[in-house]
C-alpha cells in the first residue's frame, strides 16, 4: 500500500497594534506573514529575476 507524502500546513494567529486578529492556515508560513506585513504597510513585495 502505497500513501502520499504528508503535507504540512502551520495554524496562525497574527494582531497587530490594534489589536484585530487574523487567523488562519497555510503551507508556507513565511509567504504568509510576509504578505500580511506588505499588505499592512501598503508595499509591493520585491520581486527576485
Amino acid at each position: 500500500m502505497h500513501f502520499p507524502d504528508p503535507k504540512t500546513y502551520f495554524v496562525y494567529i497574527m494582531s497587530n497594534r490594534s489589536k484585530t486578529l487574523c487567523t488562519g492556515v497555510t503551507n508556507n508560513l513565511i509567504r504568509r506573514v510576509r504578505k500580511e506585513w506588505f499588505e499592512h504597510h501598503q508595499l509591493e513585495p520585491r520581486r527576485s529575476a
